[in-house]
């Protein structure tokens, strides 16, 4: 369950983002153990797709590096902009509501002179998919909404 755990989480980076409208983001495919990938509900687009690589580190299946992009997108899905972030990642045990509940931290790195991304938290539900919560580690109450990015073996540019 660990490794599988593992093969799930790297899906983690860390917030580099940039106050551009559009950005070209560093392509990620090729770099990473495990990819996750989905498009989640945004108030002000169509919806955000989030490609997330985690490279984990050799001495360590719970820690490494992640890299994130995020498009916005718009009228049936054509990329308005995207925000690349990087950073550390690291894949806990134990929630307030369940201890043997698995999640993912990403801790985004913070450039000089610029404002500290925002720390994402993903809740492991199964091997193959990640459920964005906020940092009380909560799912969305039944709003209907699909907050899950799943696995994939590449990600999309």
């Amino acid at each position: 369950m660990l490794y599988a755990l593992a093969a799930l989480s790297l899906a983690a980076c860390g917030t580099k983002k940039s106050d551009s409208a559009v950005v070209d983001a560093p392509d990620v495919v090729d770099e990473g153990d495990v990819y996750y990938e989905g498009i989640l509900p945004a108030a002000d687009v169509d919806g955000i797709r989030y490609s997330l690589a985690l490279d984990f580190d050799d001495n360590s299946p719970e820690k490494g590096d992640y890299k994130l992009t995020e498009t916005y997108l718009k009228d049936g899905g054509s990329p308005v902009s995207s925000f690349f972030s990087e950073g550390d990642f690291e894949i806990k045990t134990g929630t307030p509501t369940d201890s043997a509940a698995r999640y993912l931290v990403l801790v985004p790195e913070i450039e000089a002179g610029q404002t500290p991304g925002e720390t994402l938290y993903f809740l492991a539900e199964s091997d193959s998919t990640l459920t964005l919560v906020g940092a009380d580690l909560a799912k969305p109450e039944s709003s209907g909404l699909n907050y899950t990015i799943k696995r994939v073996n590449r990600l999309t540019r």
